[in-house]
C-alpha cells in the first residue's frame, strides 16, 4: 500500500477475522448468549494531492456508495501546488475491504489508520437503560392521569425530565446502531 503500513490483504483478512473470533468466543466479554456483535471500524487517513476538489468528491462518493460517514475532514496547503487533506471516517466492517480499495486511488496517501472497536457492551447497557426509563415514564404518565390536579404539578416536572432522559437514551442508542455494522 505504502512505506510503514499494512498491506491492503493485511487490512482485509485483519476485520473479518475479529468479527468471526469474537462470534466464535461469544465476544470480547466471552458471553456466549450474545451472539450479535456491534462493532465500530474507523479509519483515517492522509491524502496529498493536487486536485484536493477532486479528490474530496471521490471520498464523498466511496463513503454515500459504501454506507460509510465523514467524521472529519482537514484541508491543508503547501508550497509548491500540493495540498493533504487528513479524513476521519467510520467504515461498516463488511465493506471495510472494499473502502479501502477504492481509496488506493486518491492521490499519494501519506498515512492510514484502521481502528475496530466492539462497543457490544456499550449498547447492551444504553438498550438496558432505555427500557427501565421508558418502564418509568410509563408508570409517571400513569400517576399523572390518575392524580389529582394538586397532585399533578409535582408530578408534572418528575414527567418532563424523565420524557427528557428517555430522548437522551434514545438519540445515544441510534447512534451507536448509526455507527455499528450488523
Amino acid at each position: 500500500f505504502f512505506a510503514g503500513q499494512p498491506s491492503i490483504s493485511t487490512l482485509q483478512s485483519a476485520s473479518p477475522s475479529y468479527t468471526t473470533d469474537l462470534a466464535e468466543r461469544g465476544g470480547a466479554g466471552g458471553d456466549a448468549a450474545s451472539a450479535e456483535r456491534r462493532v465500530t471500524t474507523t479509519s483515517s487517513f492522509t491524502v496529498e494531492t493536487k486536485q484536493i476538489k477532486t479528490e474530496s468528491e471521490k471520498v464523498n462518493g466511496i463513503t454515500d456508495q459504501y454506507n460509510a460517514l465523514i467524521l472529519n475532514e482537514n484541508q491543508n496547503r503547501h508550497n509548491g501546488g500540493l495540498e493533504e487533506v487528513f479524513y476521519e471516517i467510520t467504515v461498516p466492517v463488511e465493506t471495510q475491504a472494499s473502502v479501502i480499495d477504492a481509496l488506493q486511488g486518491l492521490g499519494t496517501v501519506q498515512s492510514y489508520n484502521v481502528r475496530v472497536e466492539d462497543v457490544t457492551e456499550r449498547y447492551q447497557e444504553l438498550d438496558e437503560e432505555l427500557t427501565a426509563a421508558q418502564e418509568k415514564l410509563d408508570r409517571l404518565n400513569q400517576l399523572y392521569n390518575d392524580s389529582s390536579n394538586e397532585l399533578r404539578v409535582d408530578i408534572l416536572d418528575q414527567l418532563i425530565d424523565q420524557e427528557q432522559r428517555v430522548r437522551q437514551l434514545r438519540r445515544q442508542l441510534n447512534d451507536v446502531e448509526d455507527r455499528t455494522a450488523r
